[in-house]
């Protein structure tokens, strides 16, 4: 069994364990259950998640990738901004092993400037994942806000400074490998094309401005972006129905079901209500403890919403609080995610640039360290 497989099964495994475990201990009448699963939000979570999906296989459908590379070709001149736009905006769209989609771009960019395979590997890694704290088609926001009971624009509005913590945290090192490295332009700048520029960012945009400005349901936002790609590219609609069909039977999917479905039972249950007033009497921080195990279902399961999924039910009542104890819980399980050996995106990219653990993890783990730093101080501000 491979690593990657490992961890989709611990990332299923796990949330499946502490159902029965929570089930056999405190029992709840399945109809109840069932009536509680199936609410107007939770499904609403599920169809978002399944759309994410679908928006991501078209843009690949419709030959968008391609067209961004044109873009980022034709715009971009400083060699700093050249080396991370890529990945950055891939990053944009939620996929898996998304970061190796950008590899190749981020590798061109990078050999402008000189940089080492695991300093080039860090910028791509890094870069392609700095809107997962709140861009509102990532699954890890999309079940968080379904968690809290809170839109997905208000839980990526509280999440939205970490984005830009972030990308500091990247740019910092980026600008001191660089500091005496002549500047220099891309070879073959293309043209530019405002039809080509307007073509790609016209679906993100849309997104953003639907979901963050006027605050339009997340599904009905995401039903525009994929109508808009797919009149665009004039793609075909077998191959539209095929993407479709893999997105709603896909492992994201099921993972959703599944942490949902353990939400449900906390709940119901009440389970951890003895447990937490233990914790609360014994002296030891909620938080403190939330961000541990935060951080180890990150890590073991290399999967964000897994973490989101484990952590934020056991955690609710002081999340409901204090839903500035979010980007905190999110942050730490998501510096879990990025150090994981179960990591999609660090597999498939480590495997690219021919690094070992060995180069990559004294790059990484200084700036996770950072990162859970500021969310912390967040919190204090």
């Amino acid at each position: 069994m491979n690593k990657s497989a490992f961890g989709k099964i611990l990332s299923i495994g796990i949330p499946v364990l502490l159902i029965v475990l929570f089930l056999i201990i405190e029992p709840v009448n399945a109809k109840i259950l069932i009536n509680s699963f199936f609410t107007k939000r939770i499904v609403n979570v599920i169809i978002a998640v399944i759309l994410v999906q679908v928006f991501s296989k078209t843009m690949k459908l419709g030959g968008f990738d391609a067209k961004l590379q044109n873009a980022i070709r034709m715009i971009t001149k400083s060699k700093t901004m050249g080396t991370i736009i890529p990945s950055a905006l891939f990053g944009l769209l939620p996929m898996p092993a998304g970061a190796l989609v950008s590899a190749p771009f981020t590798e061109k960019a990078a050999s402008y400037l000189g940089l080492s395979r695991e300093k080039t590997f860090f910028i791509n890694y890094w870069f392609r994942h700095i809107w997962e704290y709140s861009w509102p088609l990532y699954a890890g926001v999309i079940l968080g806000s379904g968690i809290m009971r809170m839109s997905v624009g208000k839980f990526a509005l509280i999440q939205s400074p970490l984005v830009f913590a972030s990308f500091v945290v990247g740019l910092v090192p980026l600008l001191f490998w660089t500091r005496n490295h002549p500047s220099r332009k891309h070879e073959s700048l293309l043209p530019f094309d405002r039809k080509t520029i307007v073509e790609v960012f016209s679906p993100v945009v849309v997104l953003f401005i639907l979901t963050l400005v006027l605050r339009i349901n997340i599904n009905i936002a995401l039903l525009v972006a994929i109508l808009m790609i797919y009149v665009m590219s004039h793609i075909n609609a077998l191959n539209f129905i095929i993407s479709l069909k893999k997105s709603i039977f896909s492992f994201t999917t099921l993972l959703i079901i599944t942490v949902l479905f353990l939400k449900t039972v906390i709940e119901k249950s009440g389970i951890l209500t003895p447990l937490y007033e233990s914790l609360v009497k014994s002296g030891v921080s909620p938080i403190i403890v939330g961000m541990g195990i935060a951080y180890i279902s990150g890590f073991f399961t290399g999967i964000t919403q897994a973490s989101v999924g484990i952590t934020f039910p056991v955690f609710i009542a002081v999340l409901t609080k204090n839903p500035y104890v979010a980007p905190i819980l999110y942050t730490t399980g998501f510096m879990g995610v990025m150090v994981s050996p179960f990591h999609l995106c660090y597999l498939t990219t480590r495997e690219y640039f021919k690094v070992s653990t060995r180069e990559t993890y004294p790059i990484i783990i200084p700036s996770t360290i950072i990162m859970i730093l500021l969310s912390l101080l967040y919190l204090l501000i």
